[in-house]
């Protein structure tokens, strides 16, 4: 069965081994992966362990997992890295800033960039298909900020006005073919993540704003627990994790949500069934019975629930 989750709260998490801001996160082999400067650490649910130092200095939001891969992309570097080694992917179409990348229809896609001396590359957009790289469009506008995946389309949301540091309400979206204006976001969103949750796009950052988007208006979903600024977001075991910042460069906190009470209803939820490591839900929803553990069908309940990694309950 299919229940909207809400998101009621934050709750402090496990704090960040570095000081981490302008940075990348990824989920990778069920665990969430950071990489900012030559740092590259994972955390898998209790603590953070070093993986690896990375080949070169990484900033940007410009990292996904393709192919079985984590591939990092910023300025003319494109690495990917296969669980225990980094190796050199491809010689970039051109200058990076790392603002965003997606994976969409099998390729990765970079989209936008900074202004040089040379050239303004915000307006670019390319994609690799695991070999090469070739020009998709030209954006509507020029983006350096943040991307997602959201039914089906590429959707680019804020950014920088040219040449000042004041954030952008753009928000459009690409079918493969063309780009078209979507809305207008409710407040001005720059140096942030945006992440896809419970089947609406969530904008977090710029002070404490965080509203979700379902397709058709914007609406404000919580007030988030610090300023963010040059934070990350990801979302992971149900969760939604925001990471770092420039004034907060240790802060991790993940979202509380909860279902609505089900009248005449007794319900057992737990998380993630097919992960095998025993976690329970019980802090993780309020407001309805919660028993279960991780492959362990409870009894005496009417409807069992479980939560995937999106957030999603069925």
């Amino acid at each position: 069965k299919n229940i909207s989750l809400t998101i009621s709260g934050w709750t402090s998490a496990y704090a960040l081994p570095f000081n981490f801001y302008n940075g990348s996160v990824v989920v990778y082999n069920d665990e969430i992966h950071i990489m900012n400067g030559t740092n590259h650490y994972a955390f898998n649910g209790t603590s953070w362990r070093k993986v690896s130092t990375l080949p070169y200095t990484h900033y940007g939001r410009s990292a996904v997992v393709y192919n079985d891969e984590i591939h990092m992309i910023y300025k003319n570097d494109h690495y990917a890295f296969n669980g225990s080694s980094w190796r050199n992917a491809s010689t970039l179409p051109y200058t990076y800033a790392g603002n965003s990348a997606v994976v969409y229809n099998g390729e990765i896609h970079i989209l936008g960039g900074s202004a040089t001396t040379a050239s303004d590359n915000r307006t670019k957009h390319y994609a690799f298909n695991g070999t090469s790289w070739r020009e998709v469009s030209v954006l509507p506008y020029r983006f350096n900020n943040s991307a997602v995946v959201y039914n089906n389309e590429i959707h680019i949301l804020g950014g920088y006005n040219s040449g000042s540091s004041t954030g952008q309400t753009n928000h459009y979206k690409f079918n493969g073919t063309s780009w078209n204006k979507v809305s207008t976001l409710p407040y001005n969103f720059y140096n942030n993540y945006a992440v896809v949750y419970n089947d609406e796009i969530h904008i977090l950052g710029g002070n404490t704003n965080h509203y979700g988007f379902n397709g058709t208006s914007w609406n404000k979903v919580s007030t988030l627990p610090y300023n963010l600024d040059g934070s990350a977001a990801v979302v992971y075991n149900g969760k939604i994790h925001i990471l770092g910042g420039y004034n907060t460069r240790t802060n991790h906190y993940m979202s509380i949500a909860e279902l609505p009470q089900l009248i005449g209803t007794s319900v057992a939820i737990y998380q993630n069934p097919s992960n095998t490591s025993g976690t329970y839900a019980t802090n993780f929803i309020s407001g309805v019975p919660i028993t279960g553990e991780n492959n362990k069908f409870p009894s005496g309940f009417d409807d069992v629930y479980y939560i995937d990694d999106s957030g999603n309950v069925e």
